[in-house]
């Protein structure tokens, strides 16, 4: 009971209940019209057939009353036109009564096809019917807004007539409509195509919004990375601001000791030339004699430090021949290169090289002649002392080193 109550709440029920109440409100409307109308035509009938029968009587009474067979024949001619008149409308009525007979009995059949239906709608509404009683008002309203609308109706044939005036006034309105739609109808296709392009542009700016917020979660990924690099950063900038500050602290106590242990490597390195002088005075006595009693029969191993100059690339270059057979080349800017060396008269030949060697290949062939302490070093491709010229030198010569 409660879902059929829930169903006649609803608005539709409600509609195709007053719908169906003024259907048949309609139908027999039309019916009983239909039976007005019979009526009036059976009237009209009995009224011609009183009226046939009174000049039947008059044209008797006329045959009485004249003796004239003349007057009487032409009386009864123009009887006889009257009644066939009368005929003429009776046949006409007859028509029309039996029009209406049809009429009536396609009214009948309509209105026995609408009591089955309302049959049918009696059998479904049968199990509602103690809830359709509470709809008894608001039908009444309908009836009550039926009448108001049949009122209506009849204003509405009043008007009729007038709107027909209007509808020239709306066939030219109509037409003048049609081209404004047809009008309307391109715009609307160009519309169309616009809001299309307007959808696709907007699809596309959906696709770059959502690459947009990919790349900007990302970059907030990224921005925290970074910010939490930044705060190790600054905590290491702030540890190494304190170990600066802290060897700053330190040099500024070292800096004394510093500069004593400098005085006094200076003062170190002064007297150890003066020493280094004096041996190699020494030693340049003591061979003097030895060298003037030999004469030329001895033979120059080769051995010692020698300094290039002359026309060499590199000046200040020094190769130190070592009697262990090594070998030590110091450039002047204190690289250097160390290996061993095989010397004969005709060619120098530096193997196992080690150090800032850089493109160079070893075993290394360079052509080498000697004469008076003079090492010459001839050209070859892959010699990196090609063309040079040695001095050997005195160990009063040799440049003093910095010390470290």
């Amino acid at each position: 009971m409660a879902s059929a109550s829930k169903r006649l709440r609803d608005p539709l029920v409600l509609v195709i209940l007053v719908l169906a109440v003024a259907g048949w409100l309609a139908f027999l409307a039309m019916w009983i019209n239909s039976n007005s109308q019979y009526q009036e035509q059976q009237e009209a009938l009995v009224l011609l057939t009183t009226e046939r029968d009174t000049l039947a009587a008059a044209v008797a009474e006329r045959e009485a009353a004249e003796g004239s067979l003349a007057e009487i024949e032409a009386q009864i001619t123009a009887a006889q036109q009257e009644l066939a008149q009368s005929n003429a409308a009776l046949e006409t009525a007859q028509a029309e009564l039996q029009t209406a007979q049809q009429n009536l009995s396609t009214t009948a059949a309509e209105l026995e096809a609408r009591r089955q239906e309302l049959a049918g709608l009696t059998d479904q509404v049968t199990p509602l019917r103690e809830e359709a009683e509470q709809l008894t008002a608001q039908l009444e309203a309908g009836e009550a807004q039926l009448a108001e609308m049949e009122q209506q109706l009849t204003d509405v044939g009043a008007r009729l007539e007038q709107a027909r005036r209007q509808e020239a006034t709306i066939t030219a309105n109509v037409a003048q409509v049609s081209e404004e739609a047809a009008t309307t109808t391109e715009e609307l296709a160009t519309t169309q195509a616009e809001l299309q392009a307007a959808r696709e542009q907007i699809a596309s700016a959906q696709v770059q919004l959502a690459d947009i917020a990919t790349q900007t979660e990302a970059a907030g990924a990224e921005l925290t990375t970074l910010r939490s690099n930044i705060d190790e950063l600054e905590a290491q900038r702030a540890q190494l601001r304190a170990e600066v500050e802290n060897y700053a602290t330190q040099r500024q106590q070292l800096q004394p000791q510093v500069t004593d242990l400098a005085q006094t490597l200076a003062s170190r390195s002064e007297e150890l030339a003066a020493v280094e002088r004096r041996i190699a005075e020494a030693t340049a006595a003591a061979r003097a004699p030895d060298a003037q009693a030999t004469g030329n029969q001895t033979t120059d191993s080769g051995y010692g430090n020698y300094v290039s100059g002359g026309d060499s690339a590199v000046q200040g270059l020094v190769l130190e021949l070592n009697e262990d057979d090594t070998f030590l080349l110091t450039d002047p800017r204190g690289r250097t290169v160390s290996g061993a060396f095989v010397l004969s008269d005709d060619q120098l030949v530096l193997e196992d090289g080690s150090g800032d060697i850089g493109d160079a290949s070893f075993p290394m062939t360079c052509p080498a002649t000697r004469q008076d302490g003079t090492l010459v070093i001839g050209p070859a491709d892959e010699c990196i002392l090609s063309g040079m010229q040695f001095t050997r030198e005195t160990p009063a010569q040799r440049p003093l080193l910095p010390q470290s």
